[in-house]
């Protein structure tokens, strides 16, 4: 699966009173009644590609000692985002 490449940017209407997420060929992505819940998807291609450098450089953490696992996290959330296995 394959998402609109970033940036993406917000967008306030003021006649909708809505804000919208708008990628780079300026199209509407989606609408929220909230700026936080608009930031946040509009973060997320850079978040993506963020979690995915990270990921390709922890390969030195060898223990975790906690219930969770950063890289099998790191990893689930990758799939999800990319349209796998939740």
């Amino acid at each position: 699966m394959k998402h609109t490449k970033g940036p993406w940017k917000v967008e306030f209407d003021q006649k909708l009173e809505e804000y919208s997420v708008n990628g780079p060929s300026e199209t509407v992505e989606a609408r929220y009644d909230k700026k936080a819940d608009a930031a946040l998807i509009a973060a997320a291609p850079e978040m993506l590609e963020a979690l995915e450098y990270l990921l390709s450089r922890c390969d030195r953490i060898v223990h975790y000692n906690g219930d969770k696992d950063p890289r099998k996290l790191a990893k689930a959330v990758i799939a999800k985002a990319k349209g796998g296995a939740e």
